[in-house]
């Protein structure tokens, strides 16, 4: 499959937060472009019954991660397993994230 920019329109999820999302099969895999607009204010720490990896493709972000908090940057990854607790603490720039989550039939939970 194929996405071209006209097939992907941008799609408000909650002030300063769009996406983005390719064509795909989403029982093997979720894809979708996240923009996340500097200063932000996003929920606070929370779950997901699934496991999400995230690239920065643009942008600067702190990220807190069960105890662990880190400043990620254009290139850098994070991964967070399934029940972790997790916070964009702060959206220091414009950031553009790639997050690919695991299926939902995968653990028998909606993706929220």
């Amino acid at each position: 499959m194929f996405s071209q920019n006209s097939d992907m329109p941008v799609t408000p999820m909650s002030p300063g937060v769009s996406n983005r999302k390719p064509k795909h099969d989403r029982t093997v895999m979720q894809v979708s472009e996240i923009t996340i607009e500097a200063g932000t204010k996003l929920r606070p720490s929370h779950t997901h019954d699934i496991s999400e990896i995230f690239y920065v493709a643009k942008g600067k972000l702190s990220v807190k991660l069960g105890d662990e908090e880190a400043t990620m940057e254009e290139g850098c990854y994070f991964y967070i397993p399934a029940g972790t607790p997790h916070d964009f603490k702060e959206i220091i720039e414009k950031t553009v994230l790639v997050n690919v989550t695991t299926p939902e039939k995968a653990h028998g939970q909606k993706h929220t």
